[in-house]
């Protein structure tokens, strides 16, 4: 295993990373793991090594959640994820320098069917469509609105927010907006 920074390459074919608990964390071939916030980053080459993209993955689920790039507009984690809780929910993601146009893509849901407008360093970048069951939608981002500032600053704009309650689905009486389970980045 080599360390640049702070992400350690290893050439194995797996690797331990750490033992939380009854858990443990390995990583495949290639693989690189953020030595500051133990998320893991797959390089992703595939069959195209020009490319040379690395892939974050990012959970948000209790237990395995990366809580630390959730920033403002969000409600406390739960098992399978997170919801919004305001109309405007950020994430703050280190992606460094990127190379090529970022692509994210979002296993989400909203709490009733809707469009979220989504801004990248302050800047839109389009609109991901949400029902009420959880689906993968995804947006692209120019590499040079992705290098106006780091990290990278994702902003969801939610226009409908309600309740489980008011909808007749639960008696839970928060507001929410959309539900993240996980959000992949390819860089």
């Amino acid at each position: 295993m080599t360390k640049r920074g702070n992400v350690a390459r290893s050439s194995s074919k797996f690797r331990a990373l750490g033992a939380f608990g009854s858990w443990a964390l390995l990583a495949t071939i290639g693989s690189s793991i953020c030595a500051g916030c133990m998320l893991l980053i797959a390089d992703d080459q595939g069959s195209n090594p020009e490319r040379n993209r690395d892939t974050l993955v990012l959970r948000f689920g209790t237990g395995v959640g990366d809580s630390r790039v959730l920033k403002g507009g969000w409600a406390a984690m739960e098992p399978w994820g997170v919801w919004s809780n305001m109309t405007e929910a950020e994430l703050s993601i280190w992606v460094g320098r990127a190379k090529n146009d970022i692509d994210l893509e979002l296993r989400a849901r909203g709490i009733v069917p809707q469009e979220v407008r989504v801004a990248a360093n302050g800047e839109d970048i389009g609109t991901v469509q949400l029902n009420n069951r959880t689906a993968k939608a995804s947006v692209k981002i120019a590499r040079e609105i992705a290098a106006k500032q780091s990290p990278l600053r994702l902003v969801f704009h939610v226009p409908e927010m309600r309740s489980p309650a008011e909808l007749g689905i639960g008696a839970d009486t928060r507001k929410l907006g959309i539900a993240l389970e996980s959000a992949t980045v390819t860089y």
